[in-house]
């Protein structure tokens, strides 16, 4: 038995990696919350906000420089507690998370972000 793995080409509308990435993120958002959901070839690239909390410097900043490049609003948070703060200002669209943090690990962040009302549709992912 043998598999064959082949790599999609992405729309027409894409030029490069960047463009592509903004809308694989895009069709996140917008598909959550739909189990089969079809998505759009092409979603007009919005700018979203983006807070990621990670207490390792390195990572941060990096996730940061990325995310800027694609064209979105980012923030960053280097602990549980300043994220919580920063999310509540904020009000991110996006929220990436280390799980593993001392203090208030990214467990605790995302049970007291789904606690606010203003974050409901906030969509974590963890790092």
């Amino acid at each position: 038995m043998t598999a064959v793995l082949r790599q999609e080409s992405p729309p027409s509308e894409v030029c490069d990696s960047a463009s592509y990435n903004r809308l694989q993120l895009r069709r996140a958002m917008q598909t959550r919350y739909e189990s089969t959901a079809e998505t759009p070839v092409f979603i007009n690239a919005e700018m979203l906000r983006v807070l990621i909390v990670d207490d390792c410097h390195d990572v941060t900043d990096s996730l940061s420089m990325l995310i800027s490049a694609w064209g979105h609003d980012v923030r960053r948070a280097y602990c549980g507690a300043s994220g919580l703060a920063l999310a509540t200002t904020f009000q991110p669209d996006v929220l990436l998370i280390d799980i593993a943090m001392p203090r208030m690990n990214g467990l605790e962040l995302a049970l007291q972000v789904r606690q606010q009302a203003s974050l409901k549709d906030c969509l974590m992912v963890a790092v």
